[in-house]
């Protein structure tokens, strides 16, 4: 895997990981879990 796509690909990950992070949090403020 070149340099650039290595960066790209962890990039995307890391990305991928905040948006699950927000998805969650987003759901917590919208349907509490008691």
């Amino acid at each position: 895997m070149s340099e650039k796509a290595r960066k790209t690909f962890v990039e995307g990950e890391l990305t991928e990981g905040k948006l699950k992070k927000l998805q969650r949090e987003l759901g917590d403020i919208i349907n509490p879990n008691p």
